[in-house]
């Protein structure tokens, strides 16, 4: 229990940790040693190694000027343990207790401690009274404590909720620098003369491994803070999550290549972490500038040449240079250089065949096989295949590049899912162990000619689980909607891929409803903050709600694989149970059945085709309005940001406070559309419109539909058609909150954006 992962972010969530005394606090402990007549009271927050008291009054040193003691001296931990109050009469002569060091070292001979819940419902902590002498506790006693524990835990509570705001509002509670929500709205604008450094640090595993995560936490704020003073006026600097920082700044590529060198070497210095202790990290930096592409390429590209920066060793610059490979560098994907700035992207291959030729090339495509493990038995379940062009030296992420800026992305996908199931078959695999795919949400319509044979094996003699990615649909809904049940046509399961990379997208998981959920790797490697519990929530309730199967990726360590059990996940995969590479199918694979249920998806014309035989009540526009901002509003305050749809007859409708609304929402949600007569693409920023057509039926409905990992609501409307002031025209309306139908009611606005595949 001390130990479980998502107690501990939630007492970290507090911000309370190594902070100074609350004056709400200080007030309910004074007023528990008061009338519990106790000389010793205290409020502590239990971690996995310590207890740091966040008020405390009686208390000797050092306790009283460090306010912290190790685990063991804790009396606290038992009420974390049990989440039940904790009694000791006398400490000398219970067994429970009699060998605590806090015995003889703080003279703690009575002790009556509470339990203190945070807004997840964890115990966190303890309310606590203390005697230096024996003493028999009355029922009346542990009444008193907790009824002032409930006032101290809504403290606790409010702390929390103000961390929160803080990360709403755009800021990592942590470092204080901008979040990556905020990161995403800046990249949103990069100009032409942009430059993304993204920032790795090399050594921070090892220290929060060796000295724990306070001193890990230690470490990312010393790092933010000399980001940011090297940067100086010259850029940005955002935590991405985790050990990674981004910089956005203007500059050319000479430019950011200096500044990149120079976070290299400031980073290089040690961190203090206490008088006698320092520690070293270093960084790695991936660099891309502008030539012409958006913020998120940008993003990507950097993150591939921190990538390289890595593989080589790290502590060094890399110049990510997809644009170069794109326009027909003859080598995918070469890292080379001199010193500690190296470029991602140079080189050449044969001069006679350009690179697309060679990766589409019979044979090209050998693909590795990851093995994915029944995390309780170790038994093999499946298998994930990977592309992989040995004989180019070319990395994956480079060849679909080349591929889509060629116009080509379809044939060589559909070339690398020939290639995964030819070579499953030809060593053996058979239906009852899984097969992974990784499909390209354009690629999922009619195979071509060469490759139609690959659909009928897939389907008569291996078990495909096909995995898109989340952020797919964000960035083409319509043609991912059709791509999965195009994909679910066939019975075969859906696997959503890098879950929490982005903790906003969690608002897809209701929308595409996977069969099997795959936890971003990122998740598992770091200590849990507030941001990943509520991604583990959020994936928790709907693996409850719906049986989905979950897999933790990237696991490496014994550590690691506890931390996935913990988070709930049912499989893992990861370097600690094999790494890519030729296929070796299990002799007795686990029976485990993966995506075993797959639902058929209700389609409708418009939303109001859902309602308009239900029971509708009537009312003026200026009622529904009321009624439309509400959902809107919640939208704003739900703590994982939802998808938002708003349908609003004419583009005109989105003016005034309504058009503030949306513009709020277009800074925090993960995908928000506007439709209308006459909606612009982009009406406001992170606000996507669809105009519609003035035969089309939406433009006489009124529809607002909220969707996120926990709360789904939607109004659904229909104009009846008056004449005079907008305001006092009537609608035909509900409001719902069944999820199943405000699901249909989004999936069915959502097929409008964009074109779907030919079928």
């Amino acid at each position: 229990m001390l130990a479980d992962p998502v107690r501990l972010a939630a007492v970290r969530a507090t911000g309370l940790l190594d902070g100074p005394p609350r004056a709400a606090l200080d007030e309910v402990v004074d007023l528990a040693r008061r009338l519990l007549r106790a000389p010793t009271a205290g409020i502590s927050l239990v971690e996995a190694h310590r207890q740091f008291f966040t008020s405390a009054l009686g208390f000797p040193e050092p306790v009283a000027s460090t306010r912290e003691t190790p685990i063991a001296w804790s009396f606290c931990a038992h009420v974390v343990e049990t989440g039940a109050a904790f009694v000791v009469d006398d400490a000398r002569l219970d067994p429970r207790v009699s060998d605590n060091p806090a015995v003889t070292g703080l003279q703690v001979e009575a002790y009556l401690g509470v339990p203190l819940r945070g807004p997840t419902g964890s115990t966190l902590g303890a309310l606590c009274a203390i005697d230096q002498r024996p003493r028999c506790w009355r029922a009346e006693d542990e009444e008193i404590l907790r009824g002032l524990a409930a006032v101290a835990s809504g403290v606790l509570v409010s702390a929390a909720v103000a961390v929160e705001a803080l990360r709403a509002a755009g800021r990592d509670p942590l470092t204080g620098l901008p979040n990556r929500a905020a990161l995403e709205g800046l990249l949103r604008h990069a100009g032409p003369g942009t430059a993304v450094l993204f920032v790795d640090l090399d050594g921070f595993k090892a220290v929060n491994d060796r000295y724990g995560h306070e001193a890990g936490d230690r470490v990312l704020q010393e790092a933010a803070r000399r980001l940011a003073e090297t940067t100086g006026g010259r850029g940005v600097v955002a935590r991405f999550g985790g050990d990674e920082l981004v910089v956005v700044a203007e500059a050319n590529e000479a430019a950011a290549r200096s500044l990149g060198e120079a976070m290299v070497a400031v980073l290089a210095e040690p961190v203090e972490l206490a008088e006698d202790l320092r520690v070293r990290i270093g960084c790695s930096v991936g660099v891309a500038s502008g030539g012409g592409r958006n913020g998120s390429a940008l993003l990507e590209a950097a993150d591939q040449g921190v990538l390289a920066a890595k593989r080589a060793g790290g502590g060094r610059v890399v110049l990510a240079e997809p644009g170069a490979v794109a326009a027909g560098a003859r080598r995918c994907r070469t890292v080379r250089g001199e010193g500690r700035t190296m470029v991602a992207g140079e080189g050449t291959t044969s001069e006679e065949r350009p690179v697309l030729e060679a990766l589409l090339a019979e044979g090209a495509v050998v693909p590795a096989y990851q093995p994915i493990v029944e995390l309780d038995t170790g038994r093999v379940v499946g298998y994930e295949a990977l592309a992989r062009w040995p004989d180019l030296g070319c990395s994956p992420a480079a060849a679909f590049a080349v591929a889509r800026e060629a116009g080509s992305l379809v044939e060589l996908d559909w070339r690398c899912r020939v290639a995964a199931a030819e070579h499953a078959v030809a060593a053996g695999l058979g239906r009852e162990t899984a097969l992974f795919v990784n499909v390209e949400p354009a690629a999922v319509g009619e195979p071509p000619p060469w490759a139609a044979r690959w659909m009928d094996d897939m389907a008569r003699r291996l078990r495909p689980v096909v995995e898109l990615t989340e952020r797919a649909l964000l960035r083409a809904p319509a043609l991912l909607l059709h791509a999965v049940e195009r994909i679910r046509s066939r019975g075969w399961p859906i696997a959503l891929d890098d879950v929490g990379a982005d903790p906003a997208s969690l608002a897809v998981l209701p929308i595409l409803r996977p069969e099997v959920v795959k936890l971003d790797l990122n998740l598992v490697r770091h200590q849990p903050d507030a941001a990943i519990v509520r991604v583990l929530a959020a994936v928790m309730a709907y693996a409850e709600a719906t049986g989905a199967v979950v897999v933790a990726e990237g696991i490496e360590t014994e550590e690691d694989e506890e931390r996935a059990r913990a988070f709930g996940a049912h499989l893992g995969q990861g370097w600690r149970f094999g790494r890519p590479g030729p296929l070796a199918p299990p002799d007795r694979p686990a029976p485990r059945r993966l995506g075993a249920a797959v639902h058929p998806v209700a389609t409708v014309a418009s939303p109001f085709d859902l309602v308009k035989d239900a029971e509708l009540r009537v009312a003026p526009a200026h009622l529904v309005l009321a009624i439309s901002r509400h959902l809107e509003q919640a939208a704003l305050v739900d703590t994982l940001p939802p998808a938002v749809l708003g349908v609003f007859q004419e583009a005109r409708r989105l003016a005034g406070a309504t058009a503030d609304t949306y513009r709020r929402l277009g800074a925090r949600s993960p995908l928000v559309v506007a439709y209308g007569v006459g909606m612009a693409p982009d009406p406001l920023p992170g606000v996507r419109g669809v105009a519609l057509d003035l035969d089309d039926p939406l433009r006489e409905e009124w529809t607002v539909a909220v969707v996120g990992p926990h709360y789904a609501a939607a109004l659904i409307g229909r104009s009846l058609g008056d004449r005079g002031p907008w305001a006092s025209r009537r609608f035909a309306y509900t409001v719902t909150h069944d999820r199943d139908r405000v699901l249909v009611c989004a999936r069915s606005l959502l097929a409008r954006l964009g074109r779907p595949l030919a079928p």
